[in-house]
């Protein structure tokens, strides 16, 4: 077990794959879109993302955003409530922001005038008050530079 957890991580742990079980009532499935996003810098980026479960009204549960760069360990960026309020915040409010209606348990990340550095898989985390997490499969953004850039 312990070598097959190892595998996982070091093959890219969530950017692989990782997904929850999903049929049991108390299971939360997070959906984000779309999966790979392709953009040059300067331009503004929108994942969308919505929860989707049996009584999430009644249910005590954060969203975190996370970040995660080629070859580097994941980064929560933001944690909101239910009510989307923000509980952490790990960067300067401005070039990303994090969006979540409580009524359709849908939300919008947006990043602004993207960088090289913002290069990575993005993913939505929830997380019960029991401590379960589940995990949307993520999006892949890929920063590209357009040809008339590299031949200046």
């Amino acid at each position: 077990m312990l070598l097959m957890v190892s595998v996982f991580f070091l093959m890219g742990g969530m950017s692989m794959g990782l997904a929850q079980k999903i049929g049991s009532e108390s299971e939360i499935q997070v959906i984000t879109s779309p999966t790979f996003i392709q953009v040059e810098p300067g331009q503004t980026v929108r994942i969308t993302f919505s929860l989707r479960g049996n009584d999430l009204d009644s249910k005590s549960y954060v969203i975190s955003f996370w970040i995660r760069r080629p070859g580097q360990r994941p980064i929560e960026l933001v944690c909101i409530s239910k009510e989307g309020g923000i509980l952490f915040r790990h960067f300067s409010a401005g070039r990303i922001t994090v969006s979540y209606n409580k009524y359709s348990k849908t939300g919008t990340v947006t990043i602004r005038n993207v960088i090289s550095e913002d290069e990575a898989d993005y993913f939505i985390g929830v997380t019960e008050s029991a401590g379960r997490w589940y995990w949307s499969y993520g999006t892949q953004l890929t920063v590209s530079y357009p040809w008339s850039y590299l031949l200046k």
